[in-house]
């Protein structure tokens, strides 16, 4: 078995969707309006980091370590959950946070808002 030490993934035209995955050991999500990239720790005891560039929609999952999640000025609604009168296809970009103990959301005005243990997180960019 191979696992990369990075991959760069970037989206064409259409409705792109990205998978991304932490490993078992500790990760850390970092999110723009642009682009997604999670690093850690793989199984093999080697750094890796994987990034998604322009794509629409990201689903990501946490592993099983003490993993965090840092947003930059994303919208998260107060229950966590997609916008109910919102059509998702008219978001410029989707991040579905799922299994993170941390969650950091940083605006570029110096704000930042911790959500921790919520098992699932939708956050956006208009």
């Amino acid at each position: 078995t191979y696992l990369f030490a990075e991959v760069h993934a970037e989206a064409g035209a259409g409705h792109d969707v990205a998978m991304m995955k932490g490993s078992p050991g500790v990760d850390t999500l970092v999110a723009s309006d642009t682009e997604v990239q999670i690093s850690g720790v793989n199984v093999f005891q080697k750094n890796f980091g994987n990034y998604a560039k322009y794509f629409d929609e990201i689903h990501t999952v946490a592993g099983a370590g003490e993993d965090k999640a840092v947003i930059t000025d994303a919208t998260v609604e107060s229950d966590y959950a997609a916008p109910s009168g919102v059509d998702l296809n008219e978001l410029s970009q989707i991040l579905w946070l799922n299994n993170f103990e941390k969650i950091e959301r940083q605006t570029n005005g110096g704000g930042t808002t911790d959500i921790d243990n919520v098992d699932a997180v939708f956050s956006y960019w208009q």
